[in-house]
């Protein structure tokens, strides 16, 4: 939550913050409201770690120690539940020796052994520590259940939770464009390491390029459950990337606490564009771009976001001249397949471009044309309906959280929407099924270019449209298609945007 200073003095502080101004040339009115100058440092390292600033790029170094600083922070992140410093790693990981694994299990047993609920962690670091410890709501409520039946041993020792806690991370998506970075080894683990560790590591400290598709992953992943290593996960100014559906996202409460890595998050889902640069993106919702880069980095180490790269890009390969850093996704591949190579010029006129990929100049697919189907928002409270359809949920989570669906799940979408078909409900269900029915019929007509792929969902709706029009019961689907040049499309408070980059020769005549 940002907080916005109100008075007079606070804007005063922040000013002098920013500015670096040292004790002896603060206003005589705030040396007065600070009254010391111990108190005067006490705030610089407030401000700068609620802003989760790297202690050699801000105030804090002239004022305290960097070993001191980043114990301050993780006290202050454990004291919040707040997310683990990714950004910080270079530090936090390399020298203090704390993964992200140990960190949240330390906050996991912290809420146990106070009773709280799970619900109490926030949202995103409910999800990163299900990524990472594998516990989730169900498995939290198994192990304080577990707990609770000791009844008096547990009153008097909450530390048994900790001894039904992981030990080990589970298995996680690495991808292969992540940096492997080590830690400070001591001498003790340095002997004990293999002939194949001892090569690996001295690959990753001769090499320039560290990117995990480079090694063996097996040796990889046995010195990360070590704590040996930890994941960096790169993101410049320059890359582009999607958000995909948000697999994994728990629906806890959000964070009470200021971090502006989280409230970028939610600006990440819904702006986000494969034609649009990260520095392109933090222009445009006028924020810093490091904390930008952080947020979408974070996206990506969840699979909520795919960074669109060039493999060659990975492998360093000095052999391909001129190779371009960005290229096009599979669906913007998919999209020019489906027209031929052709593309819509900036003045609208369709042209045939050859194999060429236009991403030089304009970025992928800067000039086609898109399709936006826009539904009202309360399809997302349909499709939520986990129990008449499980897969359906993590579109409906994608969609609220995000605003929107990438051409790349409508497929997927339509599939699950599929499990419907022929089944009866009553109630509630039946007008979920019938919004459900209307849905997957417009979306395969469009991904079709207008044609029918399914003859008998084609009748299925124009039976639920004839019992609609005689009983007034049945809900109707509003739906309205726009058809744009324009690489994003339309957001509303009153509308979800469902996109379709997919657009047949057809819709262009």
């Amino acid at each position: 939550m940002q907080h916005v200073p109100t008075t007079i003095e606070e804007q005063l502080l922040l000013k002098a913050i920013n500015e670096e101004c040292p004790w002896e040339n603060l206003p005589k009115r705030l040396q007065a409201t600070l009254t010391s100058k111990e108190e005067w440092h006490r705030r610089i390292i407030e401000h700068c770690i609620k802003k989760r600033l790297p202690w050699n790029k801000c105030f804090a170094r002239r004022v305290c120690k960097e070993g001191e600083y980043y114990e301050d922070m993780v006290r202050y992140l454990r004291k919040n539940l707040a997310l683990f410093p990714y950004h910080l790693a270079e530090y936090v990981c390399r020298v203090m020796r704390l993964s992200p694994f140990r960190y949240y299990c330390d906050m996991i047993f912290e809420v146990m052994k106070n009773e709280q609920p799970y619900d109490s962690i926030p949202n995103f670091s409910a999800a990163d520590a299900l990524r990472l410890t594998g516990i989730g709501r169900n498995e939290f409520i198994d192990i304080m259940n577990k707990c609770r039946s000791k009844k008096i041993m547990w009153k008097l020792n909450k530390s048994i939770a900790k001894e039904l806690l992981p030990t080990q991370p589970v298995d996680f998506v690495i991808e292969p464009w992540w940096g492997v970075c080590l830690v400070n080894f001591t001498l003790e683990e340095f002997k004990k390491l293999t002939e194949e560790e001892t090569a690996m590591i001295d690959k990753v400290c001769k090499e320039e390029a560290n990117s995990f598709i480079l090694f063996d992953p097996d040796i990889i992943k046995g010195l990360y459950r070590r704590g040996l290593i930890y994941f960096d996960v790169p993101v410049y100014p320059e890359d582009r990337f999607k958000v995909s559906r948000l697999e994994g996202f728990v629906s806890n409460r959000e964070q009470s606490y200021e971090d502006p890595i989280e409230e970028l998050l939610y600006a990440v889902f819904v702006v986000s564009s494969e034609n649009a640069t990260v520095a392109e993106l933090a222009a445009t919702l006028q924020a810093d771009l490091s904390q930008l880069q952080a947020a979408a980095s974070f996206a990506c180490r969840l699979g909520w976001a795919i960074k669109i790269i060039d493999p060659a890009s990975i492998l360093q390969d000095t052999s391909v001249p001129n190779s371009p850093r960005v290229t096009l996704s599979d669906e913007d591949e998919a999209y020019r397949a489906s027209i031929g190579s052709g593309v819509m010029s900036g003045d609208g006129d369709y042209s045939q471009q050859g194999d060429g990929t236009g991403t030089e100049n304009y970025g992928p697919c800067a000039g086609l044309a898109r399709v936006a189907f826009i539904v009202d928002a309360n399809i997302t409270s349909y499709l939520m309906m986990g129990s008449v359809s499980p897969g359906l949920k993590s579109h409906a989570v994608t969609l609220y959280e995000a605003g929107k669906l990438g051409h790349a799940s409508i497929a997927d979408l339509c599939k699950d929407l599929s499990t419907l078909e022929g089944a009866k409900f009553e109630g509630e269900l039946q007008e979920f099924a019938n919004h459900a029915f209307s849905l997957r019929c417009v979306l395969e007509c469009l991904l079709s270019g207008g044609i029918s792929t399914d003859v008998k969902a084609v009748e299925i709706c124009d039976k639920l449209d004839m019992s609609a029009s005689s009983t007034d019961e049945a809900a109707s689907l509003i739906a309205d298609t726009t058809l744009t040049d324009k690489s994003e499309p339309f957001v509303s408070n009153e509308a979800r945007h469902i996109i379709d980059d997919s657009m047949n020769s057809r819709l262009q005549n």
